[in-house]
């Protein structure tokens, strides 16, 4: 004769039974599923690395087109930066003259007795005053 305990068990089988069943169709469904969104995704993912690496080219082609104009915008300004320099040089060096001319020393010749008495002039640090 069968006991409750062996009902139970019994039971207990049949439903562990069942409920392995269901699991092995969930996970065959799970995979095929799994593998359907993989097929749809895949020429997407596709299209989308197509377009990056497009996208990709373009950038690449774009940094290059401004790197070669900064170069000829630098070289440029090379070539003004020392045009400037060189009519500062120019003007430094013939107000330079001109100041020694008006002092009376240096290699400009001027006569003897012309020129400024060095003796009277005044050192100044700026317009406020702080003279020597």
């Amino acid at each position: 004769e069968t006991t409750t305990a062996d009902k139970l068990q019994a039971g207990f089988d049949s439903l562990n039974k069942e409920v392995s069943s269901i699991d092995r169709v969930l996970t065959k469904e799970a995979k095929k599923v799994d593998r359907a969104v993989t097929r749809k995704a895949k020429p997407i993912t596709k299209k989308l690395n197509k377009e990056v690496k497009k996208a990709t080219k373009e950038t690449k082609k774009v940094i290059k087109k401004v790197d070669k104009e900064t170069k000829v915008v630098m070289k440029k300004m090379d070539k003004k930066t020392e045009v400037v320099t060189n009519k500062a040089k120019k003007l430094a060096n013939a107000v330079e003259k001109e100041t020694k001319a008006l002092v009376g020393g240096g290699d400009v010749s001027q006569p003897k007795g012309s020129g400024i008495d060095v003796s009277k002039l005044k050192v100044c640090k700026d317009a406020r005053g702080g003279c020597l």
